[in-house]
């Protein structure tokens, strides 16, 4: 079948460079389908081909190679031979230059990218014209990326949306009228949210929840993903192990299904055994090394069993954009979710172009963080999630005597759209407080082993339904990286003066699963 929105040589090139070395295909950079090549027949069965032969163990692939699979399929074997597929084989393979691999495979993208939009009533015409069978602007089309032809694309998506999908009023009620049912649902139903993994914060903030937005921001290495990771545990674990209890309990807290976006990590190795570690308490180093004892690991997979009924989504977007987080978000919210962590705020291409596009303003950090915070705080009220995200510091806060707003990475007035906003710092980093601390740390006594000590310190600059208000208030507390579990101490205000916050119990859980069969034989067969 030939398709005029397709490159002939590009994909020869393309396939003579996988001939030379197939393991090009493994690269998840330059992720490759039979569908980019099956406008050509003969070119879509040699890739088949091809990925057959790498799987097999072929570093580099001949016409006898070829011949060796195709053999055993004769319809794939008649077309090849019509195609003089054997001198095709040598000419590619001795034209392919592994530097230009990069150029072939998007130009090959680029036109699979076409052809699926044209496929699913997209208009392609802004990059190809379906008269001429040609590129609009060839010049143009040569330099555009990838990412680009897809953000523009969102884009257009976009403004339709924001131009035919708005609700400029979102509901008008007469002031007064019901008070006493008003009064009344408080009465039956607190303004407060889920906890979060600190009794503190939770009461300082009321909760977590649904429809607002919480942003907490650290220093690089300040554990902002593993905390973020423990709060989501805390909200969407279904159990999770006890040190007091010796076993697994019921989570008195969960609330349903969460989700967690990242960005940079590997989902399956960095970010899914932070979740297992917290669940199962175990150290997340000992996992990732392979040297847990028997009953840690019989712990780590009875927490597997438990995440998987939970059903927690782990989701990698590097080059997200506000809308494609709105469209996951509802995805989300649709399966079941009450609440998610995006970790966390920053500018990216994808990001900067969208704002440009929608705006018409230069791209500027500050308007785009802020932009994009204002979305997901809309994003939360729109679809009934709470969301939780961060940012990065700038480098105010080693001077601040209370790291504030004014300390965030990027744009500081992305406060205003925040729920609750709170700052983290390593204890260690704040040697005045320290000192001035130091008498409400507890002390060692002779002959017993050292007492847990506080390794970090939230500065809570913003609470807007806390009963605290705008009071500044900080919290002292361990926190383990290893486990991702956190350990309140006490609180103190911006003059380190004792501040007595009471924290938010929750009542304790049941035994978990204590005869579930079904559970502990899966376990049991696993090892």
């Amino acid at each position: 079948m030939e398709n005029t929105l397709y490159d002939r040589n590009a994909a020869s090139a393309l396939l003579g460079c996988l001939m030379k070395n197939p393991a090009l295909l493994l690269n998840p950079s330059f992720p490759l389908y039979k569908k980019d090549f099956e406008c050509v027949a003969m070119h879509g069965i040699l890739f088949i081909c091809i990925r057959e032969l790498l799987e097999a163990g072929t570093r580099e692939i001949s016409a006898l190679e070829i011949d060796t699979v195709a053999k055993t399929n004769s319809q794939y074997y008649d077309i090849l031979a019509q195609n003089d597929y054997i001198g095709y084989i040598d000419a590619i393979k001795e034209l392919a230059n592994h530097n230009n691999f990069e150029y072939f495979y998007t130009v090959v993208r680029k036109y699979s990218l076409l052809r699926e939009m044209k496929e699913n009533g997209i208009s392609i015409t802004d990059f190809f014209d379906p008269i001429t069978g040609q590129a609009t602007n060839l010049e143009k089309f040569e330099s555009i990326t990838l990412e680009e032809m897809v953000a523009r694309v969102n884009n257009i998506v976009s403004n339709l949306r924001n131009k035919y999908d708005v609700r400029f009023v979102r509901n008008q009620i007469s002031v007064g009228e019901d008070t006493e049912g008003l009064l009344e649902f408080f009465e039956k139903a607190p303004a407060f949210g889920a906890c979060l993994q600190s009794g503190v914060l939770s009461t300082i903030v009321q909760g977590w929840n649904r429809g607002h937005l919480l942003c907490r921001s650290g220093p690089s290495g300040a554990s902002k993903t593993k905390q973020g990771v423990g709060d989501l545990c805390m909200v969407s674990a279904t159990a999770y192990y006890s040190e007091e209890a010796g076993d697994f309990v019921v989570n008195p807290n969960y609330q349903g299904p969460g989700f967690y976006i990242h960005t940079e990590m590997d989902s399956r190795t960095e970010v899914e055994p932070a979740f297992l570690s917290f669940v199962a308490c175990v150290e997340y180093r000992k996992m990732r090394n392979g040297l847990l004892t028997k009953e840690e690991r019989l712990r780590v997979l009875k927490a597997g069993e438990i995440l998987k009924k939970s059903n927690l989504q782990i989701i990698d977007m590097p080059e997200y954009t506000s809308a494609s987080l709105e469209q996951k978000i509802r995805d989300m919210a649709e399966f079941g979710c009450p609440f998610g962590v995006f970790d966390y705020v920053e500018l990216n291409s994808s990001l900067g172009a969208e704002f440009k596009s929608i705006s018409n303003m230069p791209v500027r950090e500050d308007l785009v963080l802020k932009s994009l915070v204002t979305d997901l705080k809309g994003y939360a009220e729109k679809y009934n999630v709470g969301i939780l995200t961060g940012t990065q510091l700038n480098d105010t806060w080693k001077e601040k005597a209370f790291p504030d707003e004014s300390c965030l990475s990027g744009a500081k007035s992305i406060k205003n759209k925040l729920d609750a906003g709170t700052i983290i710092i390593p204890f260690n980093q704040r040697r005045k407080e320290m000192e001035c601390l130091k008498a409400f740390l507890p002390k060692p006594r002779f002959g017993e082993p050292a007492p847990m000590m506080p390794n970090m310190i939230e500065y809570v600059y913003k609470s807007r339904f806390g009963v605290y208000g705008d009071e500044k208030v900080k919290i002292i507390y361990y926190f383990d990286k290893g486990t991702s579990r956190r350990y309140d101490f006490f609180c103190a205000d911006d003059k380190d003066k004792i501040v007595n916050v009471p924290k938010t119990e929750l009542e304790p859980g049941g035994i978990y699963n204590a005869n579930d069969a079904e559970c502990e034989a899966s376990i049991k067969e696993t090892v």
